[in-house]
């Protein structure tokens, strides 16, 4: 590489060419030091740069790679102007800068063309600049550039306002309907029921154990219901008046009476609150059921009104109310009859079931996350049925959601750990963990 050891004390005029700040107005010009070419100096450099792209007009279209463009004399000539000045004014930065090796996609570097130019001359700068043109070309020479309405490619990549990427809901006049509480207060339970008696509905959920409970209640009340998880679809009519999904698998292209979305609070999750997001602006459909904790009403009530679209918020309390107890359960043997286990380990929950069973002769059914969902559900059935020997549940935190558990004690959470891994719970007063 040829050294520039003059570049720092140069500074760019209008017209490309180099005021010497250091010598002062009188001073001979620096020259660059170069054995091939040594009257090579910086305004001739400039001044060659500028006359060697001009002449790309004339000399490029015969070249391989331009010999079948189909743009006019005019437009060619534009490209090269174009081509021409975004070169120009990266020379003109670098110089006052510094960093000559620095240059946009798709242009040459000042360090490059004065390389080629000290070494060949207006040969070197020639295949240099062909050699970028041609790149410069293929992004900004296509004929059909020249019939875009910039204004209106600018407006459609404008990517600022979310709710206009569903222009579909945004015509229709949807209404928001939240319902938010803590567990066990009924909230899903009234989006469900109007979901029954929707001419046509979707529900979406953060699990598919989730998607299966409303797949299996739907079609055992006699309403036909199809399945959309990421790992299943089972369709038993394909004019089903509801589907049951995950709301990864929300599906923008239907119209719905009612929709409901389950767990809305996820929409603030870094990973999944996407599809969240997705499914609350895309969804069309008149009625929109959120169930979901407190947290989420803020962000929901800015989005309803960002989307002006009218907003309805339902709280509910706890069915039953949640205490614990004082004293902590301290040995399995005091484990009793429809008793829940809590567990955070897999390898704590075989330990803890072989414990229980050991001790007070009590089968326990099983429910942990890595169980499919028909299984999970399986397992609380027997725990549910008071007419099989399956008396106690224990289950890893999966438990807590999507699962229906029947618990005859007052609810009773442990305040002493009982192993490294676990803790033992009791769940008391026909609550209902959902």
């Amino acid at each position: 590489m040829i050294n520039m050891p003059h570049l720092e004390n140069l500074r760019p005029r209008q017209d490309y060419a180099l005021q010497d700040e250091t010598f002062g107005s009188a001073a001979l010009r620096p020259q660059f030091a170069s054995s091939s070419n040594p009257n090579a100096s910086l305004d001739g450099f400039l001044n060659a740069v500028d006359r060697r792209i001009d002449n790309l007009v004339y000399y490029a279209p015969g070249q391989p790679g331009f010999d079948s463009h189909k743009l006019p004399e005019a437009d060619f000539e534009e490209v090269v102007m174009k081509f021409k000045g975004q070169i120009m004014s990266n020379l003109t930065q670098r110089m006052t800068d510094g960093e000559y090796g620095k240059a946009p996609f798709r242009l040459p570097s000042a360090v490059e063309l004065y390389d080629a130019y000290v070494l060949d001359g207006v040969r070197g700068l020639d295949a240099l600049l062909l050699r970028y043109f041609r790149q410069f070309f293929l992004a900004y020479g296509h004929p059909l550039l020249k019939e875009v309405n910039t204004e209106a490619a600018t407006q459609a990549s404008d990517l600022r306002n979310p709710g206009e990427w569903y222009p579909a809901a945004r015509a229709l006049r949807r209404k928001l309907i939240m319902h938010v509480g803590p567990t066990n207060s009924g909230k899903t339970y009234q989006a469900l029921q109007r979901l029954e008696k929707a001419s046509s509905g979707w529900y979406g959920g953060p699990l598919r154990l989730l998607a299966h409970e409303v797949f299996n209640r739907m079609n055992s009340k006699g309403i036909t219901c199809n399945l959309r998880t990421g790992e299943e679809v089972r369709i038993l009519d394909i004019n089903a008046r509801i589907t049951a999904s995950t709301i990864e698998m929300f599906a923008e292209g239907n119209t719905y009476d009612v929709a409901v979305i389950d767990e809305i609070q996820m929409i603030a999750s870094p990973q999944r609150g996407y599809a969240w997001t997705t499914a609350l602006l895309g969804l069309r459909a008149s009625e929109i059921h959120l169930c979901g904790e407190e947290a989420a009403v803020p962000l929901i009530t800015s989005i309803a009104k960002e989307l002006g679209e009218e907003i309805e918020v339902n709280r509910y309390e706890r069915l039953s109310p949640l205490t614990t107890e004082s004293e902590a359960i301290k040995s399995y043997n005091r484990v009793k009859p429809g008793d829940c286990v809590v567990a955070f380990s897999r390898k704590s929950i075989f330990a803890i079931k072989e414990n229980i069973e050991r001790d007070t002769g009590m089968r326990c059914a099983l429910v942990y996350g890595a169980l499919p969902p028909e299984s999970r559900t399986m397992q609380a059935d027997l725990f549910n049925d008071p007419n099989n020997e399956y008396d106690v549940i224990v289950a890893s935190d999966a438990v807590g959601m999507g699962l229906n558990l029947y618990l005859p004690r007052r609810p009773k959470f442990a305040d002493e750990e009982i192993s490294s891994a676990s803790y033992l719970r009791r769940w008391k007063n026909s609550t209902l963990v959902n």
